[in-house]
């Protein structure tokens, strides 16, 4: 969650009125926060799990081909020719038969009835098998492509949105990767100065996260051009802190330079009254709703997590929220 104050331009590009602003609230109820490199290894994990159980089981999607349903191709395997199956397939290739097209050439009656004699397949079977082998279509079958041979599967399926549908399957739902957090905080700060003279130049705050201030997330930030919207220290400010030890001697640590403070309650809105605000507006609320129904979408609850997260939910939502978004 997230607070601003701004003033938007109107017409003229004059500054109006300052106003405050909730930003819309980045949700990971019942998640950790990863690392990029912790994340990785997450992934990594889930593919080689993901790629063992389906290539022993269900399938669907993940092997594609662009065959028709109900086509056969004169260099499929003569198994894939309807009425063969495994029992004549084997009986077939015994006498050097192993393509639909080979079936096909055999159209003569002496050949037939050559082919019946030394396979044991009925000559009826087999007149019926070579005129259904020469309507194949002409040439080699399409390729298949089996997502599950390639590194990431989901890569090779789903390209470019490939993350997005891992992030969906199970074994993902505990956890969301520090990147997802800092596209958030960037998104709500454009959007919150949009229409503003700080559309171009604007920042956000955050304090120093662990995971954010990590030497692999700052890089990714600076690749993606995001370093430059979070305050930081500047002018040598933290590159060097002193501190007096119970003996007195001077410690200097260089480790925070570069870095904001942690967290804060004097210089964070939210952490300093804010939020007791939020907690203490919901509380007032439940206690209105109680005697309404369970089902009713007016009612607020503390009954569960979930609908816990429900009512913070409609109480903080910047446009329809307790405190409707200023006209």
């Amino acid at each position: 969650m997230g607070v601003c104050t701004r003033k938007k331009l109107d017409e003229n590009d004059n500054e109006g009125e300052r106003e405050g602003v909730r930003l819309n609230y980045f949700d990971y109820t019942g998640k950790e926060v990863y690392s990029i490199k912790k994340f990785d290894k997450k992934i990594k994990e889930v593919i080689k799990e993901f790629k063992s159980k389906l290539t022993s089981g269900h399938t669907t999607g993940w092997i594609e081909s662009e065959r028709i349903d109900g086509t056969f191709y004169e260099m499929d395997d003569i198994t894939i020719l309807k009425g063969v199956g495994e029992k004549y397939g084997k009986k077939l290739s015994d006498q050097g038969i192993n393509h639909i097209y080979q079936l096909a050439l055999c159209n003569s009656s002496h050949d037939q009835a050559r082919l019946a004699e030394s396979s044991k397949i009925p000559l009826k079977t087999i007149v019926e098998l070579s005129e259904r082998a020469r309507e194949a279509e002409h040439g080699d079958p399409p390729k298949e492509v089996n997502h599950l041979l390639a590194k990431n599967p989901f890569e090779s399926r789903y390209g470019d949105i490939w993350m997005e549908e891992i992030k969906k399957v199970k074994a993902m739902g505990k956890c969301v990767c520090i990147t997802d957090l800092v596209h958030h905080m960037n998104n709500v700060a454009k959007e919150a100065f949009k229409n503003t003279k700080y559309a171009e130049t604007y920042l956000f705050y955050h304090d120093a996260l662990a995971t954010m201030t990590d030497k692999d997330c700052i890089q990714w930030m600076r690749d993606n051009e995001l370093l430059k919207r979070w305050i930081l220290p500047e002018l040598g400010l933290n590159d060097v802190i002193e501190v007096i030890d119970e003996n007195g001697v001077v410690c200097r640590s260089k480790r925070y330079g570069g870095r904001p403070v942690g967290d804060c309650t004097e210089v964070m809105p939210l952490d300093n009254s804010l939020f007791r605000d939020l907690r203490t507006s919901n509380d007032i609320h439940v206690a209105l709703s109680y005697w309404l129904p369970l089902n009713d979408k007016r009612r607020f609850s503390k009954s569960t997590p979930l609908a816990i997260r429900h009512s913070i939910a409609r109480l903080w939502d910047p446009i329809s929220g307790v405190s409707p978004k200023p006209v």
